[in-house]
């Protein structure tokens, strides 16, 4: 039996997945695609296929209790008059969750850094401005915003540039020669992919984050 689902198990949901099994949680991986990845079951993973733009589908995915919700989905860009997984998806996860009365004490949400539009080096916190102009962090905005109206139960993680297995480029560049370094000061924040999954896990089990 699990014990809440992570939408989006890609290559952040799926490391989320792992630290929270680690913790003794019981998560269900679900993804768009049917086919679990190879040997998911030999290593206890629970893994099921949904659209978060389908609501049918997500009426069909098991979970009793869902005492929480990690919205994994990137907000990767939508042609203009398309559903936005990002923003739509979440919108249907929470209209799931309600209709099932589900008692879930946290929902999750990986938004990113992206939401601050700010690119000049300066400091931002929790409390700086986001004013949601330009079109992606006017839907990163749109989705904070359904998981603000969750009250308490509501965290969202604005994650910065995630690096990891398989996407080291700055790295091998470094290790090759072919860096350069730019004439002009540049800043940039990055997280490793192991390191952000295991501080959303520490905020799935926090009673009050």
């Amino acid at each position: 039996m699990t014990d809440g689902w992570i939408i989006g198990a890609g290559y952040v949901g799926s490391a989320l997945a792992e630290a929270l099994r680690a913790m003794g949680r019981r998560p269900l991986e679900v993804r768009r695609h049917a086919a679990p990845p190879a040997g998911a079951a030999a290593h206890g993973r629970a893994v099921a296929a949904a659209d978060a733009l389908d609501p049918t589908s997500l009426r069909a995915l098991p979970g009793t209790p869902i005492e929480y919700l990690c919205f994994c989905i990137p907000a990767s860009t939508v042609p203009p008059g398309q559903p936005d997984p990002y923003v739509d998806g979440l919108r249907n996860c929470l209209a799931e969750l309600d209709r099932r009365g589900a008692t879930t004490t946290r929902v999750l949400l990986t938004s990113s850094t992206g939401v601050y539009e700010v690119g000049d080096g300066s400091w931002v916190d929790e409390e700086t401005p986001t004013p949601g102009t330009a079109p992606r962090a006017a839907r990163l905005h749109a989705a904070e915003a359904l998981v603000r109206g969750r009250g308490a139960s509501g965290v969202i993680a604005r994650l910065s540039g995630i690096y990891g297995p398989g996407r080291t480029s700055l790295v091998e560049k470094v290790r090759d020669g072919s860096a350069r370094t730019p004439r002009a000061t540049r800043y940039t924040n990055r997280i490793h992919r192991d390191d952000a999954a295991g501080a959303l896990a520490h905020l799935v089990a926090l009673a009050a984050p």
